[in-house]
């Protein structure tokens, strides 16, 4: 089931930048490591629940990364984490939540609605009782970060 998990939360971010900001994204998961996501960046996690895997769903934004994909999308610059950037990190986490729930579904998993939770404080583990993957991501607009934690309490922890 890792693998299946794995696979299509890769389908998912690969087809959530492809047709919202028309940009190839390359990445591979491996075990996580916490040192991949970097001080500084705006993280979204969301909840995964249902019947089915349970878990949670982490992106990581460095700032100027989501300053430069906000810019493509604006027209315009950004310079600092507001509301609009947290919104967008959000929604971006929320679309691709969206793309990997119905690709399980195709498993025969039923999951739940969730809402992601936005931050910039850095995450400093995993629950135990977790298995861990993630991803760096690349981007013409810089670099970003995915992790899928699976089992035990679903939500990393924060400073």
């Amino acid at each position: 089931m890792k693998e299946d998990v794995t696979k299509e939360l890769q389908f998912a971010v690969e087809r959530t930048f492809a047709h919202t900001f028309r940009t190839p994204v390359a990445g591979r998961f491996t075990p996580a490591d916490l040192r991949q996501f970097p001080p500084g960046s705006v993280t979204s996690i969301i909840e995964i629940t249902g019947h089915g895997p349970t878990g949670a769903i982490v992106l990581a934004f460095p700032s100027q990364t989501i300053f430069n994909l906000m810019k493509e999308i604006y027209r315009r610059d950004f310079t600092e984490v507001n509301k609009s950037v947290t919104d967008a990190v959000g929604e971006i986490t929320n679309v691709i939540y969206g793309v990997f729930k119905h690709r399980l579904e195709n498993y025969g998993y039923q999951f739940g609605l969730s809402l992601p939770s936005v931050t910039t404080t850095p995450l400093t583990s995993f629950p135990l009782g977790t298995w861990a993957q993630a991803a760096e991501f690349h981007t013409p607009a810089g670099p970003f970060y995915v992790a899928i934690i699976n089992g035990g309490t679903a939500l990393a922890q924060t400073a």
